[in-house]
């Protein structure tokens, strides 16, 4: 009976795959973030993260992203051969949303926006 319930609590606490397949993309643009020298590809790999971690926080709130990607990335196995997999498939997603919002862009009206005042970090 104990192992039914151990089992059940497994399952419930496993990740979809589509939030495995996000998390994965999470983690290659989080490697390379770290390895980008330059202040706008920092910027890129970090706008390529929030948009996927925002993907999982949509179908999963609360997930441990921070968990589960820190596991992966200390995983030599994922690091050695599944990464610049998983970095390829990801970018490929982020270029087919860039095409995407580059198409609607002419079409959303000017909007005036107020002067406002820029908070620093």
């Amino acid at each position: 009976m104990i192992f039914v319930v151990i089992a059940a609590a497994a399952a419930a606490v496993q990740p979809s795959n589509a939030d495995l397949q996000d998390m994965h993309c999470v983690a290659s643009f989080s490697a390379m973030y770290s390895l980008a020298m330059k202040p706008e590809d920092k910027e890129k790999m970090l706008s390529s993260m929030l948009y996927f971690a925002g993907k999982i926080d949509g179908r999963s709130p609360g997930f441990d992203l921070a968990g589960h990607v820190g596991s992966l990335l200390q995983d030599p196995e994922y690091t050695e051969s599944r990464l610049v997999e998983d970095l390829r498939r990801c970018s490929a997603e982020i270029l087919a949303r860039e095409a995407d919002l580059k198409k609607v862009s002419p079409q959303l009206p000017d909007v005036e926006v107020p002067q406002v005042q820029r908070v620093q970090r």
